[in-house]
């Protein structure tokens, strides 16, 4: 009997277009689908746990001692400019940003949010998790908070993707899949696109995000736009590359990896 393949995907619900179709597509192919945080989904790739899996760049660089991963260049999440995917926020009261307090001090984006601090203004807080809880519980006990949000707009904040590239010039690279250079069937691209739901890039402007009557929309604001896009193009690869790079640089990883794509490498 043939094996069965399991697929891991971040359970944030940002990443649920991936799967989108799974349930109605899997058919007659033996898959698994795991849903966790996506330091765990890298966890167990790393684990040899899935076959396949949809990962960060944090992910990817973490494992390059340990493991020669391949990526499938079908698609590359990737977050444009103001996205609201993920913020920064910071106490009201604050006057030393001390702590930083997070739901996942080992998601990429709270390792994002630290970098955009670190850039922006050099510093380097204790990260703190918490359980459970919301920005302002987190911030109820902390300088400032990491979360994966756009639930409301604050003006001591500060968008992740943003300022992502803002400093680095480049999009926020949200994750791709890969896996091990091992036997998977010749059709996988077209099994996985088969799962995924519309790949149309998706527009956001801040004005769309924060409650207001029309009279008091801030024009500086609203001008403030983003966007979400997902297919792979001739500037994945590259991408993906320069922040392998800037991770190994801001010693988030050990080494620098290199890309190496899925029936090419």
């Amino acid at each position: 009997m043939e094996s069965s393949i399991s697929i891991a995907v971040p359970n944030n619900p940002v990443y649920d277009v991936f799967v989108e179709h799974f349930t109605e597509q899997v058919g007659s192919h033996r898959f698994r689908l795991l849903r966790t945080t996506d330091d765990q989904c890298a966890e167990l790739l790393l684990q040899n746990r899935v076959e396949i899996a949809f990962i960060t760049p944090l992910g990817y660089g973490s494992a390059v001692t340990r493991v020669d991963y391949r990526v499938i260049p079908l698609y590359a999440f990737m977050s444009h400019g103001f996205t609201g995917l993920g913020s920064v926020y910071f106490n009201p009261s604050l006057q030393n940003i001390n702590t930083v307090g997070t739901l996942n001090k080992n998601s990429f984006m709270t390792h994002a949010g630290q970098l955009i601090l670190s850039e922006k203004f050099d510093i380097d807080p204790i990260v703190q998790e918490q359980s459970q809880g919301t920005v302002d519980t987190l911030l109820a006990s902390n300088d400032a908070a990491i979360a994966w949000t756009n639930e409301d707009h604050r003006e001591a904040s500060l968008d992740i993707s943003e300022e992502w590239k803002d400093s680095f010039g480049l999009p926020l690279c949200m994750g791709f899949w890969a896996c091990r250079p091992d036997e998977l069937p010749e059709n996988i691209a077209d099994i996985l696109k088969g799962f995924c739901g519309s790949s149309k890039g998706q527009l956001f402007t801040d004005a769309e995000h924060i409650p207001h009557d029309d009279e008091d929309i801030d024009l500086e604001l609203e001008s403030r736009v983003g966007a979400l896009s997902y297919e792979w193009n001739d500037e994945s690869e590259s991408i993906i590359s320069t922040t392998l790079e800037i991770l190994y640089y801001r010693q988030k990883v050990a080494a620098i990896s290199a890309v190496k794509l899925w029936e090419r490498d």
